[in-house]
Order: structure tokens, then C-alpha cells, then sequence
């Protein structure tokens, strides 16, 4: 796995304790904390980090742990490249019809074993998804309130553009009447 890169101007939304977290739970793991890591704009607003050219984001820091939680148990659960030099060597001799029998099962505990993580690596997947999805209903429900906003300023300036008409008129009336 790359290296999980935190930029120091971030701690404020409380990075700095995510990379204590992943530090201690997966001591395996290489993290950087080096200087800016020119995302500004997107730093000034939430936690977040960048893993390669990929930069992972969050509403909050326990947010952002899961989602890594989550890349780094599934960067894991992805299957090794094996050298061909490590793969235990056959034997060719003839087995009795006993240890043939015996020799099956492995086989199949595998299978269910291949298809636990297969579950695991889909459930996984929903959960990720599950968090972007909720990242991306919060991004647009930011946008929804400020189209909102702007619309109330728009009746607003309405509202007085009026008052002063209706301000105007009343003057002139008045002028009329005393004049």
C-alpha cells in the first residue's frame, strides 16, 4: 500500500489522531506527515489525506479512520503476487484411497473460505460506497442551502425595492394633499 500522507495544517480537524489510531492499530502501515500538501481549499474545510494521487475525505476524523480502516483492510485482503519458487513442491507419489478421501476436504474448506472473503470484500464495498454516498448527499445538501440562501436574498431586495415604491407614493400624496 502507498504511503498515507497528512499535511500538519489539517490537525485542527483532527487529523493528527487519526494518524496516532492507524499508528497503533496498524503499525505496518507507512504515513507522512509532511508539509502542505497544496489541497487548500479542501483543507481548510475537513479532515483528510492522500494516499498516492488519491485524496480521501471526510466529515469528521472518525469518519475518515473508518475509510481508511476500510482501504487498508482491503488493500490486505488482496491476493499477493507468489514466486513460483515458494509454492510447496507435489509429490508424485501414489496416495492410498484413505488420504485421497482426506486430502479433498482442504479443498473444500477452502472454497468456503474463498467465498467468506468474497462476502467480506462485498460487504466491505457497500460500506465504502455507503460512506461516499453520505459525503456526497452532504456536498449536495451544502449546494441546496445555499441556492436557498441566495433565493431569500433575492425576495428580500425584492421586498425593499417595494417598500421604497410604496414609500415614494405615500410621499407624493402627501406632497399633494398639503401642497
Amino acid at each position: 500500500m502507498k504511503p498515507i500522507q497528512y499535511c500538519p495544517k489539517n490537525d485542527k480537524h483532527g487529523t493528527r489522531q487519526v494518524h496516532a489510531d492507524i499508528a497503533r492499530d496498524f503499525p505496518d502501515v507507512k504515513q507522512q506527515r509532511k508539509g502542505c500538501l497544496k489541497e487548500c481549499k479542501i483543507c481548510r474545510r475537513q479532515p483528510f489525506v492522500k494516499v498516492g494521487k488519491k485524496l480521501i475525505c471526510a466529515d469528521t476524523p472518525e469518519q475518515l479512520y473508518e475509510q481508511l480502516t476500510l482501504l487498508i483492510r482491503k488493500q490486505d485482503d488482496k491476493p499477493k503476487k507468489v514466486k513460483s519458487s515458494d509454492l510447496p513442491k507435489k509429490s508424485t507419489k501414489m496416495k492410498s484411497k484413505k488420504h485421497q478421501d482426506d486430502s479433498q476436504s482442504p479443498a473444500k474448506s477452502s472454497d468456503k473460505k474463498n467465498a467468506k472473503t468474497t462476502k467480506k470484500m462485498k460487504k466491505r464495498k457497500k460500506q465504502l460506497e455507503a460512506v461516499q454516498t453520505a459525503d456526497e448527499k452532504s456536498q449536495s445538501k451544502n449546494k441546496d442551502k445555499k441556492v436557498k440562501q441566495k433565493k431569500k436574498e433575492k425576495k428580500k431586495k425584492k421586498e425593499k425595492k417595494k417598500n421604497k415604491e410604496k414609500n415614494v407614493i405615500k410621499d407624493e400624496k402627501r406632497k399633494k394633499i398639503a401642497g
